[in-house]
């Protein structure tokens, strides 16, 4: 008799068990593969969105800022383009050429000649740098390259200088950053160039005699 009711009270306590272990399933709480299926589409969304985002690059800004102090000038470019964005940046003169023996009639033409150039990035313009405007160093540039060019037998007279110089930062299209793309193709906004080149060009005009 009391065999019996030990087994009868060990098919109870058996029974209870696996009514617990059904509840306990049967709560709505989320199998371990339900959820890292679910991780997994959002993860997907996410990589997604970033892509999209990363797809161009937008120009809207890109302002040149120059202040003269007798002969040191104070340059930044104040811009919404990326630090890795490749730029080069100019300072020049333009002068005009007469050719001495001019067969074809072009009369004067204009030419320019730096006193600065340089290919770097646009976190290296972001705050202002000194360069120098030496007149004394360009002039004698200018008389190296006309000597040059009368042994080439390209004979010309300088018959005038201009009073201002020209600063020109330019976008070009050999870009090192692959975000770019190929000519720039991803590179949008209202500042780039609609000619088909992708290509971002901003001049500004100082006076300054070489006096």
């Amino acid at each position: 008799m009391i065999k019996n009711l030990f087994r009868i009270v060990i098919i109870l306590i058996a029974a209870y068990a696996v009514s617990w272990v059904s509840t306990e399933y049967d709560t709505g709480k989320p199998k371990p593969q339900t959820f890292i299926i679910k991780n997994t589409k959002v993860k997907k969304i996410i990589t997604s969105k970033s892509n999209f985002d990363s797809s161009k690059i937008i120009c809207d800004r890109f302002s040149l800022k120059a202040e003269l102090k007798d002969s040191k000038l104070l340059f930044s470019i104040d811009t919404d383009l990326p630090d890795y964005t490749n730029v080069i940046v100019t300072v020049g003169r333009i002068y005009k050429q007469k050719r001495v023996n001019d067969t074809l009639g072009l009369g004067q033409l204009d030419y320019d000649l730096d006193y600065f150039y340089k290919k770097s990035n646009i976190k290296n313009w972001r705050n202002p740098v000194t360069i120098n405007i030496d007149n004394k160093k360009w002039k004698k540039d200018l008389e190296a390259f006309r000597d040059k060019m009368h042994n080439e037998g390209i004979i010309f007279s300088i018959s005038s200088i201009d009073s201002n110089i020209i600063i020109s930062a330019t976008v070009h299209t050999k870009q090192d950053h692959p975000r770019f793309g190929f000519k720039n193709k991803h590179l949008f906004g209202s500042k780039v160039n609609k000619n088909g080149l992708n290509t971002i060009v901003a001049e500004k005009v100082i006076p300054f005699s070489t006096n």
